[in-house]
């Protein structure tokens, strides 16, 4: 064989494979999406189940992989692993060695409250019932994580 024999089935071949994972239909809207222009079209979410997640939070009320309505405090302790509860120091990260347990707890699950995926949920409820407690919530929120960030960096 050739090398442009070669290179034609290999791209052949390629395009075969990737076929179907390059199919760029979405499936039509449901009767709840067809408002929610901050979610993708594909997405399905009842605009009650998406108020009612957000009222979870403003209750105090988190999940985080298995755990189920965790309390972080409020406002919430950044620096607490919910799985363990045990509290991190408040000094530089670079000082704290985060692999060990009895330092910080459970890493993945101190880091997974961090990440701030429920500010994203209180956001959507704002966007989608004008009710100033999510917007409020989130601003709240999003100041106690800067305040306890300059701390941090302060010792």
């Amino acid at each position: 064989m050739s090398g442009a024999e070669v290179a034609y089935r290999l791209a052949r071949t390629v395009r075969t494979v990737s076929e179907p994972f390059t199919q760029h239909t979405l499936p039509a809207r449901d009767e709840y999406a067809t408002e929610l222009r901050f979610l993708p079209p594909f997405v399905s979410l009842s605009p009650d189940a998406l108020v009612a997640a957000a009222d979870r939070i403003l209750e105090g009320r988190y999940s985080f992989f298995d755990l189920a309505e965790c309390d972080l405090g409020d406002p919430p302790q950044w620096n607490r692993d919910p799985l363990t509860h045990r509290v991190a120091g408040t000094r530089r990260a670079s000082s704290i060695d985060y692999r060990d347990e009895r330092v910080v707890g459970n890493i993945k699950y101190l880091w997974e409250a961090n990440r701030h995926l429920h500010l994203v949920t209180l956001a959507q409820a704002y966007a989608l019932t004008r009710e100033r407690k999510h917007l409020d919530a989130l601003v709240e929120q999003l100041e106690s994580w800067f305040l306890a960030s300059f701390v941090s960096m302060e010792s």
